[in-house]
C-alpha cells in the first residue's frame, strides 16, 4: 500500500531506478491479467457465430471472426493506451522542466511508470466483471469485445443518459486514470522541491487530456486497421 501514497513511487524506485525493468514487470502483469478474459470473450464470440440464423449470416460472421479475435487479443494484451500515452508525454515534458541529473532522470522515468500501477487494478476489475456476466448475455458478435468494458468507473456512472460520447469519455477519464494523475503529481512534487506546486498537478492533468484527445481521434482508425488486418 506504500505505493499508493502520493510520494510512495519515488521512495520505492530510488533503490532500484530501472525504468525498463519497471515497465517490463508492470506491462507483463497487465498483459497476464488482461489475457485471462480472452477465453470467455472467445466463447461468447463463437456462440454468436454458431447461433447465426441463416447461412448468409453465418458466412458474414465467419468473415468478421478473425478480425474480432485480433481486436480482443490486442485490447486485452496492450495496456490502456490513454494513460500510457499520458505517461510518455509527461516524461517528455517534465524532464526538462525539472532539470534533473541523469540518475534522477532514471528515478523520474521509473516513478512515472510505477504511477501506472492502478491499471493493474482496472484489469482485475474487468476480469471479475467478465466472469460475473451471465453466459449468453452478448447480443451480437461485436459485443464480445466489450464485455470487460462493462466494468464502469468513469463519468458515465454520474450521468443518467445513454449518450454515445459517454462511453469513450469514460474509457479515458475514470477513477484509475485520475489515480495515475495523483501519483504522478506526487512524483513531480518530491523530485522538485518536496512541496506541492500548481504545475505538479496541472501538467499530469494536461498530459492526460492531450493523450485522451489523441486516442479519441485516432482510436477508431486503429481499431479498423486491426479488424481488417491493415
Amino acid at each position: 500500500m506504500h505505493l499508493f501514497r502520493r510520494r510512495g513511487a519515488v521512495e520505492i524506485v530510488s533503490a532500484f531506478p530501472r525504468p525498463f525493468a519497471t515497465g517490463a514487470i508492470l506491462f507483463g502483469f497487465t498483459a497476464a491479467i488482461g489475457s485471462l478474459t480472452i477465453p470467455r470473450q472467445l466463447a461468447e464470440l463463437s456462440a454468436q457465430i454458431d447461433g447465426a440464423g441463416s447461412i448468409a449470416q453465418a458466412l458474414h460472421f465467419g468473415e468478421m471472426q478473425r478480425g474480432l479475435v485480433r481486436l480482443i487479443v490486442v485490447d486485452r494484451i496492450v495496456p490502456p493506451i490513454t494513460p500510457l500515452l499520458a505517461a510518455i508525454i509527461l516524461l517528455l515534458l517534465s524532464g526538462p522542466a525539472l532539470s534533473l541529473s541523469q540518475d534522477r532522470e532514471k528515478i523520474l522515468s521509473a516513478a512515472v511508470l510505477l504511477g501506472l500501477t492502478p491499471i493493474l487494478l482496472q484489469r482485475a476489475g474487468e476480469l471479475v466483471v467478465t466472469y460475473l456476466t451471465s453466459a449468453g448475455h452478448v447480443q451480437n458478435v461485436g459485443e464480445a469485445v466489450l464485455i470487460p468494458h462493462h466494468f464502469e468507473t468513469g463519468v458515465s456512472l454520474l450521468v443518467p443518459y445513454d449518450w454515445a460520447w459517454l462511453e469513450p469519455l469514460s474509457t479515458r477519464l475514470n477513477l484509475f486514470s485520475l489515480w495515475c494523475v495523483v501519483l504522478w503529481s506526487g512524483t513531480l512534487s518530491q523530485l522538485d522541491s518536496g512541496r506541492a506546486k500548481r504545475w505538479h498537478y496541472g501538467l499530469p492533468v494536461a498530459c492526460l487530456v492531450a493523450a485522451g484527445l489523441v486516442t479519441w481521434v485516432l482510436g477508431p482508425a486503429f481499431a479498423r486497421g486491426i479488424l481488417t488486418g491493415w
